[in-house]
């Protein structure tokens, strides 16, 4: 198996990388497929797009100061043979985590970052678990 990296549609920088990077973790993690060190290697690619993250506000110290957020991203992935066929496909996978929004806006963004990487390890687990009931 080969994971391509994500393609990100979304305005939030890097978040394909965070989230490939969780899926191999898990994919290591677990020893259940043989990773390739390339798409000419593998029998088959997991790919896939980052097609939404969104921030809500979930709560205000006044009505105009946001204290918390929550940010929401959405996948879509799947599994090819290297002849082409779609073997595997999971539509909108989403999940959100909560973070702490500071006066510092480079404070809020490292924060927004922790928050997607710790959701994209549970998103990580939920695809392979996925992954692995449907074969």
């Amino acid at each position: 198996m080969f994971v391509n990296v994500l393609e990100n549609q979304t305005q939030e920088t890097g978040v394909e990388n965070i989230i490939t990077e969780a899926l191999l973790n898990e994919l290591t993690l677990r020893k259940t497929h043989h990773l390739a060190n390339g798409m000419a290697d593998a029998d088959v690619i997991m790919s896939g797009v980052v097609r939404h993250v969104d921030i809500q506000t979930v709560s205000t110290r006044r009505s105009t100061v946001a204290d918390e957020r929550r940010v929401i991203v959405s996948i879509v992935l799947k599994l090819t043979q290297s002849v082409g066929r779609t073997t595997w496909a999971a539509r909108e996978i989403t999940d959100f985590e909560e973070y702490f929004v500071d006066p510092n806006p480079e404070i809020s963004a490292a924060n927004r970052q922790n928050a997607i990487r710790i959701l994209s390890k549970r998103m990580a687990e939920r695809i392979l678990n996925r992954f692995s009931d449907d074969f």
